[in-house]
């Protein structure tokens, strides 16, 4: 009887021991500090602000409520570059980084802070089409890491040195919504209670699971009706 017990606790101490490293290992990679968490904070700030500032001049669809994904991301860099200037730091963006064995992916950009050392990597989306949209996610999340693979493996880092250099990088989603449907109503408000990932998780069927990620939203009436700028970004190194 004693010998079973203590056979029992040996492999109970064994599992709870693989459990605390194995949230230990999820919480260091999904956790923000609150330096990063500040200036994330402007950054989405700015971005926010880079929108009104363009809606206050003109309204830049004819006739419809379709404004091209690439905004997104060009407008996301602007502001992160803003505030980085702002902090005496140097920021670079690139647009359509290609990457793949035939060079035949690409992310929708890539932004590096050179003073310290980050590195995010970029993906935008308008959700007009639903459940397409909402899968596209779950790809678009694989690809960022796809991307962060082939970067490794790199000839001596020949592309961006994640190893020595860009430690810190992060992934970015960045997504516009018009709540003209239920399903895009159910969109926003999963990003609006900070549970797109978890509500959607089945249709978008990412490979990677993401944890700890943290939500950016802002809405803006245009034409009587309301535009939603929606955001996450996690942590992944």
């Amino acid at each position: 009887m004693k010998k079973s017990i203590i056979i029992a606790s040996f492999f109970v101490s064994i599992f709870l021991f693989w459990v605390y490293n194995s949230i230990s290992r999820g919480s260091a990679m999904s956790q923000f500090s609150r330096q990063e968490l500040n200036f994330m904070g402007k950054v989405f700030k700015e971005y926010s602000n880079i929108y009104t500032n363009i809606f206050k001049h003109l309204y830049p669809a004819k006739n419809s409520t379709g404004f091209p994904e690439r905004n997104l991301s060009v407008n996301f860099s602007k502001a992160y570059e803003k505030v980085a200037t702002t902090k005496n730091q140097n920021a670079i963006s690139w647009f359509e980084f290609q990457f793949g064995k035939k060079n035949d992916l690409h992310l929708d950009a890539i932004v590096m802070n050179t003073s310290s050392n980050e590195l995010i990597l970029v993906e935008s989306k308008r959700f007009n089409s639903g459940k397409k949209k909402i899968r596209q996610v779950g790809e678009d999340i694989d690809r960022i890491y796809s991307c962060i693979k082939e970067l490794k493996k790199a000839s001596q880092n020949s592309r961006i040195d994640l190893k020595n250099k860009y430690k810190k990088v992060y992934g970015v989603v960045l997504a516009d919504v018009w709540p003209e449907t239920r399903l895009k109503k159910s969109i926003l408000n999963a990003f609006q209670t900070k549970c797109f990932l978890t509500n959607f998780s089945t249709i978008i069927n990412s490979t990677n699971k993401i944890s700890g990620e943290k939500y950016y939203n802002c809405t803006f009436n245009l034409n009587n009706f309301p535009y939603h700028l929606v955001s996450f970004m996690w942590k992944i190194q």
